[in-house]
């Protein structure tokens, strides 16, 4: 499971887009440690849509591949991605104003 270049969909990528399994939009998500995995509730706008279990040895191959993929993202635009936790503080603060 290779890492792909900026702005190149794998061909698993593609077979998973044309293939008529489900697709999800998420905006938000809660991850928990299980005995045995990790578990981690996707939700679309507070609401739950999904949950994905995965053995720590893939989660931890997910959170890397992540990370790159959006350093890749972040060096392609110049610009630093906030996390949800930083735009919430953001939000909280010009609220407070």
């Amino acid at each position: 499971m290779a890492d792909e270049k900026p702005g190149v969909l794998s061909e698993r990528i593609e077979r998973a887009l044309h293939s008529e399994i489900p697709n999800y939009y998420v905006n938000g998500f809660a991850s928990a440690l299980g005995t045995s995995d990790i578990v981690i509730a996707l939700e679309k706008n507070g609401a739950p849509v999904a949950t994905l279990n995965m053995s720590y040895t893939v989660a931890k191959t997910l959170a890397v591949s992540l990370s790159h993929v959006v350093a890749n993202l972040e060096a392609l635009t110049s610009r630093t991605m906030l996390t949800t936790h930083e735009m919430e503080e953001a939000l909280r603060v010009r609220e407070e104003k």
